[in-house]
């Protein structure tokens, strides 16, 4: 089975490879608050959203620290955390890992709910 373009469905989670528009990125290492926080201080960030059932949802570089701040934080499991869905508000949360395409870095954002 191949990994989703950005028209095709994801099917299942964790992705192995993700495609970008630079090619297919590779995956660099999961991520916590401080990492994310790291990147976005440190320059353009770009942010996309896997859910299965869904095509993969590139944030916009522009909006991805308002993304952070209401979307993403409050539902960022960290890396090895053990937690209950119902922790979370919506009862949803996102694991983060970093990916590389040779642009910016990418976070991605696994959407578990």
């Amino acid at each position: 089975m191949t990994e989703p373009t950005a028209t095709q469905i994801v099917n299942k989670l964790p992705l192995s490879c993700l495609p970008t528009p630079l090619g297919e990125a590779k995956r660099v290492a999961e991520l916590g608050s401080a990492g994310i926080r790291e990147l976005l201080r440190s320059g353009e960030v770009r942010f996309v959203v896997a859910d299965v059932g869904y095509p993969l949802n590139w944030i916009s570089q522009s909006d991805c620290f308002t993304a952070w701040k209401h979307e993403v934080q409050p539902h960022l499991i960290e890396p090895s955390q053990h937690v209950k869905l119902e922790q979370f508000p919506g009862q949803y949360m996102y694991f983060a890992s970093r990916w590389e395409d040779g642009g910016c870095p990418i976070v991605l954002l696994s959407k578990i709910h």
